[in-house]
């Protein structure tokens, strides 16, 4: 009995650990085993703070570096397959619910009925900090899902946008986007 209440207290704690964690189930065999080609990038803190040698210290790549000294992981899962319909959006349940679950707000979805595309950009937060972002872009034949974990304010985000030229995503709820003029 002594046992069964050690098992389930550790089973508790990993639960609420892993309900705070912007880690997503993002490994699918399944999808390994029917893609013509696959891609897995695994980036845990360690790797990711050896990357930092090889940003120069300098003063333009100062908030690139402090952005990449709070990450806590990159992992990336790319499937290309042969046909069309090897995939169904059944086999991403999973990641979809907990990207769509408690401390998750999904920024970007774009869903293309013609083409059969999908993207969404998810990001975890806690009051003003990001925890992780999760990144699913799903083609007929072709599937992405990338998970960055990590603190990271909504200026440093930005900051990284910048200095990688990413397209703007604005995270903050504070600064809502200005609507173009009418031009007569």
């Amino acid at each position: 009995m002594k046992r069964l209440i050690q098992l389930s207290t550790a089973l508790l704690i990993a639960s609420a650990i892993w309900a705070q964690s912007a880690q997503v189930p993002i490994d699918f065999e399944q999808l390994e085993k029917k893609a013509s080609d696959s891609t897995k990038i695994s980036l845990d803190k360690d790797f990711i703070q050896m990357a930092l040698w090889v940003i120069p210290k300098k003063p333009e790549t100062e908030k690139l570096r402090k952005v990449v000294s709070n990450l806590q992981g990159i992992y990336i899962r790319s499937y290309t397959f042969d046909k069309e319909g090897d995939y169904s959006p059944s086999d991403l349940a999973p990641l979809r619910k907990t990207i769509t679950g408690s401390g998750w707000n999904c920024l970007v979805s774009v869903h293309n009925k013609k083409t059969g595309e999908d993207t969404d950009l998810c990001l975890r937060k806690d009051k003003d900090r990001i925890l992780g972002l999760a990144i699913i872009n799903a083609e007929p034949k072709e599937l992405t899902v990338v998970n960055i974990l990590g603190a990271i304010t909504p200026e440093e985000f930005s900051q990284m946008q910048e200095f990688l030229d990413m397209p703007e995503i604005n995270i903050e709820k504070s600064k809502p986007k200005d609507k173009p003029k009418d031009k007569d």
